[in-house]
């Protein structure tokens, strides 16, 4: 019995001994890892040296996934989680969300229809706003920012000009989070990057953008859903872009600059608009995800709120009359089932 117990004893002590040891080990780590300027991200440990390098805020969205501006992952849009189908028909604006009490409306808008007024515009049919102060009765309301004419998804409308304002701010402090879906030409690879080109109006034809060091600062993230075929085998990139600013064509511009267009560009890749109008009927680009922070409640507080809209009846059959690519070719994928901004 004694030796017994000396023999627990001593296993006891090893095993003690043992998980100091391993403790301590941890701890020196850490403080080596804390030392080498290593901070620990849903990513995995990243050097806080790279914070000095310059592109360094161009990636980190895409490597962190704890970063406010990173995507977000496709259970966002289920129904369960709040996804909003877009109403029938998807030809008429909706109204996706009305936060009365805070001045806010947070709108769909077709493709095809602009999103501002302009003074010499007849009617309303065709412009979300004048939609907006006829059929909602709402004369003040105003956009926030706008989408390009052949973009469907949403867009926040403002119905006083303190929530105006309050929006406004977080844009052009780029804390607003824009989240948009685009089928582009080609195989794009890598499955994720980012594209800091500035963009400027084009000398030769003003509607047009162009890439300019004269121009203003413009940012593009983007990462690959999937890859779609033709019946020919020609391939489609479905990808999930997320933007800092917003200027006019960006995502177009500099999708387009980095040799993917989008389908049915017809101002960045016109001499493939006939061939595209036999996959997709429309610019397949579409707005599907906004965060911002709410207008201070009666208590001063603003609360963070977003919306996510699936896509549209057209651009979902277009995806559905495409094959989707083998398991494991990109995020969100499994080669069987398309993701749930696509298929619900």
């Amino acid at each position: 019995n004694n030796s017994n117990s000396n023999s627990n004893s001593s296993n006891n002590g090893s095993s003690d001994n043992s998980k100091g040891a391993k403790n301590k080990a941890k701890e020196e780590t850490e403080i080596v890892a804390v030392a080498e300027g290593f901070c620990e991200t849903s990513a995995g440990p990243y050097p806080t040296s790279l914070l000095s390098i310059p592109w360094e805020p161009l990636v980190r969205p895409i490597v962190d996934f704890a970063h406010p501006k990173s995507f977000v992952g496709i259970e966002v849009f289920s129904k369960k989680n709040g996804g909003i189908a877009v109403p029938q028909p998807s030809t008429k604006p909706q109204v996706l969300v009305d936060l009365e009490d805070r001045g806010l409306l947070f709108m769909f808008k077709p493709s095809g229809w602009a999103t501002c007024s302009t003074p010499h515009w007849q009617g309303h049919d065709g412009n979300l706003i004048r939609h907006v102060w006829k059929s909602l009765n709402l004369q003040t309301a105003a956009p926030c920012h706008r989408l390009d004419k052949g973009t469907s998804g949403i867009v926040v409308v403002a119905t006083n000009k303190n929530a105006s304002k309050h929006i406004c701010m977080q844009i052009s402090g780029k804390t607003l989070v824009k989240q948009y879906i685009g089928l582009c030409h080609g195989r794009i690879v890598p499955t994720a990057g980012a594209f800091s080109g500035p963009l400027a109006l084009s000398p030769t034809d003003k509607p047009l953008g162009t890439c300019s060091l004269e121009g203003r600062e413009a940012v593009t993230r983007f990462r690959v859903l999937g890859y779609f075929h033709r019946h020919d085998g020609y391939c489609y990139s479905l990808v999930q872009v997320q933007i800092d600013h917003g200027r006019q064509h960006q995502i177009r511009l500099h999708m387009a600059s980095l040799g993917h267009p989008l389908v049915c560009d017809a101002k960045y890749n016109g001499s493939k608009l006939r061939e595209d109008l036999e996959v997709c009927p429309r610019l397949f680009l579409h707005a599907c995800f906004l965060r911002c922070l709410l207008p201070p409640n009666d208590e001063g507080v603003q609360e963070p709120f977003s919306v996510a809209c699936r896509l549209p009846a057209e651009l979902k059959h277009t995806l559905q009359n495409l094959r989707l690519g083998k398991a494991g070719e990109a995020y969100g994928t499994d080669g069987k089932h398309l993701p749930p901004v696509v298929a619900e």
